[in-house]
């Protein structure tokens, strides 16, 4: 992983009620992800681009190796960057421990 910020995206679309869809993240080893996800038992969908699965609470997760992104300089507003996402849960152990 590339020490400093790194680009990170959103994308807003239209729907009738406010809901994340999915959270993408940059995994360096699709098949290192693969063997640690069956090591772990959890299920997932594999395409040539991406893993998909769901964490114990439901919420669609995508794992892909690194993309080539645009250099954020030419932004007229680059700043500030993506540092986290937070979820909500009513069982934060049982997700802790997944």
């Amino acid at each position: 992983m590339a020490a400093g910020p790194v680009p990170c995206f959103l994308e807003f679309q239209p729907g009738p009620e406010p809901a994340l869809l999915c959270t993408v993240y940059e995994v360096e080893d699709l098949q290192e992800a693969c063997g640690r996800l069956e090591a772990a038992g959890i299920a997932y969908e594999e395409s040539p681009e991406d893993l998909a699965l769901e964490d114990v609470e439901g919420r669609r997760l995508m794992l892909q190796p690194p993309q080539e992104v645009p250099d954020p300089a030419p932004l007229a507003y680059p700043g500030p960057y993506l540092q986290h996402v937070t979820y909500t849960t009513r069982d934060p152990v049982t997700v802790a421990d997944w």
